[in-house]
């Protein structure tokens, strides 16, 4: 009888729903989770399918089928009123079915929220032009955002993590300034800031304003930072200055001529 009593009592404080059930779908035992859940009055007396909504039933009774006649265990996902379940069935033993599902709801809903908000950030990096990158001090491993290889004009699927791009791809007028920053911040540690040109694979120059910072992580040291290509900035203030130019030397030859007419 103790044989039997720790198991039991194993299977009843589990967060996850177990039953077994006859190759008819008729419920023979269920954990004190899956009472709870479907409110079973008596084992024996009802197949699964009669507490399972209708959109479950279908997909259901595939999975009983496929285990029976395939005779190797099945995973599925099965909603039911309105929560949802990653259910693992296996083969009957001593004519009995095993059926675990654990309930996945609030994961999946953390799930999608978190993908939700990788997708806004994602969109709002690619519409400012801005890049997010992180460098772990120990280890060197470098994590990018998908606006920083967007911006450096790189296949994130052919790099390194813990390849230095932002070296490599710098005009080297400007390393020595990017190696001085990140001095400063090392030593001082406050944030930095600076410009830099990088030059991409397809030879076009890219002007990039950059930040960077430590943050602390699992007491783990990173320098953070971002990257915001400000090329067609850069583009626009040269060509109001070569204006500006002109106009001054065109101003100053009139000038010229009128002085000149003048006497």
């Amino acid at each position: 009888m103790e044989e039997t009593a720790e198991p039991q009592r194993l299977l009843n404080i589990s967060t996850n729903l177990l039953l077994e059930l006859d190759t008819s779908g008729h419920i023979a035992y269920a954990n004190r989770r899956a009472v709870h859940t479907w409110k079973i009055a008596e084992c024996g007396e009802h197949r699964l399918i009669d507490y399972l909504d209708a959109v479950s039933v279908n997909v259901f009774d595939n999975a009983v089928n496929r285990v029976i006649t395939e005779h190797q265990p099945y995973n599925f996902i099965l909603t039911d009123h309105g929560r949802l379940y990653s259910a693992s069935l296996y083969p009957a033993i001593s004519g009995r079915l095993s059926l675990c599902m654990e309930d996945i709801t609030e994961r999946h809903e953390l799930s999608a929220k978190l993908q939700r908000i990788s997708q806004r950030l994602e969109f709002a990096e690619k519409t400012t032009h801005l890049g997010y990158w992180e460098l772990d001090i120990k280890t060197h491993k470098i994590y990018w955002s998908a606006e920083m290889y967007r911006i450096f004009g790189i296949d994130s699927r052919q790099i390194s993590p813990r390849r230095n791009l932002i070296r490599e791809q710098m005009l080297s007028d400007d390393i020595p300034v990017y190696k001085a920053k990140l001095r400063e911040l090392l030593t001082e540690q406050k944030p930095v800031e600076g410009i830099l040109r990088i030059r991409r694979p397809d030879k076009r120059l890219v002007y990039c304003a950059f930040k960077a910072s430590l943050v602390y992580e699992n007491h783990r040291r990173l320098i953070a930072g971002t990257f915001q290509d400000i090329t067609t900035l850069i583009e626009t203030q040269q060509e109001l200055r070569w204006a500006k130019q002109k106009a001054e030397e065109l101003s100053d030859a009139k000038s010229y001529f009128l002085a000149q007419a003048s006497h």
